[in-house]
């Protein structure tokens, strides 16, 4: 090319920055061009970018963009049996291919070749870091440094919110499953409110990038499903759940001998069960693994779950949750809640994340900012959900008091932001740390300065 573009990290960053002539563009095919959006960069597998705004021709598309260095890059990444790319809608690159970008879908793409490079452009581009790091700290010098006070104030009250949000989203989800049950009392049914309070724990399995598919299982392969089953029938529910989340690999691919047999009866069971379960398998794609520390696989969550249920759904295992919440006096300790979330993995989730070597390791025993956050964001929205519908004030007041004293939960990229921005004002609750998160995504990312109500109480 008319510029050294040597890796597709350099061509994504052009991309991104806009740093190529935008007059003239053409599709090899003679189509013209015109980008009002490139999309947004994707950190996780898929695209390249994501939510690109493109007119070819006369028809504006908002879509996905692919980007290589060399067109055959399209096939030989094995993007065109990945139905994760069915939505790009223009493959971009430097050199030519000498066949067409086909999706999994069987629909051709557009094929941008971008134009030589200005100079200054390049040399720009080679002074600019191009990792694809976290964006820029938060920078606001409009909020007072001083009074901590009414900080704490502000993020409470925005923390309060954040957890509210929660509470309606679920009501909203309990009366969608009312409604489709269309019977008479079904609001005091235990069998929805326990469905409510599945789908919000495997939605938390889910962690950041697996929420969508984990909750969508979920839904799929219902708790009345799996009672069905028998919650203690380790064997079956491992079955039932890995054989719709579509993750049960062909024991032909499976080297450790384990594992192979393991799967071999897992895939037996699944054939039995899946004909009356009428859940239909996800596609394998739907999950995502790129850069997902072990622990954190879907694998290891989906057999995490398996071993949750009986601890939590079994018989009375919802009732003694309320009742925990019920008495008189101070809320029930923490350690007397996290206590039901311990996972006790058989012999094998105790060495394995995923069907392969043994780890080594704690196998898939949840840790406690797993577990914190799945009280926090799951359990005390369900528990003031159930209290107001049923009129249990004691409820209601022990779960928001526990809200307001549960230790803060693990530092991520934000909090660690607001607390460096706050002059390292401390988060030292989940109030205050849900705070936090409320106040960057409903202000700061939204640039909704002037509503601020840290900078303008």
């Amino acid at each position: 090319m008319h510029g050294p573009v040597s890796s597709e990290q350099w061509l994504k960053h052009l991309w991104e920055h806009r740093l190529y002539n935008p007059e003239g563009l053409r599709t090899a095919d003679g189509q013209s061009v015109a980008i009002l959006s490139p999309g947004a960069p994707n950190f996780d597998s898929g695209p390249d970018f994501t939510g690109a705004l493109i007119q070819i021709g006369p028809v504006l598309f908002r879509g996905d963009v692919e980007v290589h260095v060399h067109a055959n890059e399209w096939v030989a990444h094995r993007h065109h049996i990945d139905p994760r790319y069915n939505g790009v809608i223009l493959h971009v690159a430097v050199r030519a291919g000498t066949y067409p970008a086909l999706t999994a879908s069987r629909r051709e793409l557009p094929l941008l070749l971008l134009p030589p490079v200005p100079h200054a452009s390049r040399s720009s581009a080679a002074t600019v870091s191009l990792s694809r790091s976290e964006p820029p700290p938060l920078h606001c010098p409009s909020i007072p440094a001083s009074d901590a006070r009414a900080l704490v104030r502000r993020l409470s009250l925005l923390g309060l919110q954040r957890l509210e949000r929660k509470v309606v989203r679920m009501e909203k989800r309990f009366f969608d499953l009312v409604a489709e049950v269309g019977m008479f009392g079904a609001e005091r049914s235990p069998v929805l409110w326990e469905q409510v309070l599945y789908e919000g724990i495997a939605e938390g399995l889910g962690y950041g990038k697996n929420r969508i598919p984990f909750r969508h299982l979920a839904r799929t392969m219902t708790l009345a499903d799996l009672r069905r089953i028998g919650l203690h029938d380790q064997e079956g529910i491992m079955a039932a759940l890995f054989g719709a989340a579509g993750l049960l690999p062909s024991p032909g691919s499976i080297h450790e001998p384990e594992s192979r047999q393991y799967v071999r009866r897992l895939r037996r069971r699944w054939k039995n069960l899946a004909s009356s379960l009428q859940a239909p398998p996800m596609d394998e794609t739907a999950w995502k693994v790129f850069r997902l520390r072990p622990a954190n696989l879907p694998t290891a969550r989906l057999a995490s779950l398996a071993f949750l249920l009986p601890q939590l759904f079994g018989p009375r295992g919802t009732a003694e949750m309320v009742s925990l919440f019920r008495h008189a006096g101070d809320p029930p300790p923490l350690f007397t809640v996290r206590k039901r979330f311990a996972v006790r993995p058989d012999d094998f989730w105790t060495r394995h994340l995923y069907f392969g070597a043994p780890q080594h390791s704690r196998g898939i025993a949840l840790g406690q900012h797993r577990l914190d956050d799945i009280i926090v964001n799951t359990v005390l929205p369900w528990l003031l959900l159930y209290s107001r519908k049923f009129h249990q004030t004691r409820i209601e007041q022990n779960a928001l008091l526990t809200y307001r004293t549960f230790p803060s939960l693990q530092r991520n990229r934000i909090t660690y932001q607001v607390e460096r921005l706050l002059t390292h004002f401390p988060l030292a609750t989940a109030q205050l740390h849900q705070g936090a998160l409320e106040w960057t995504e409903r202000f700061c990312s939204q640039q909704r300065c002037a509503a601020c109500p840290l900078a303008h109480p």
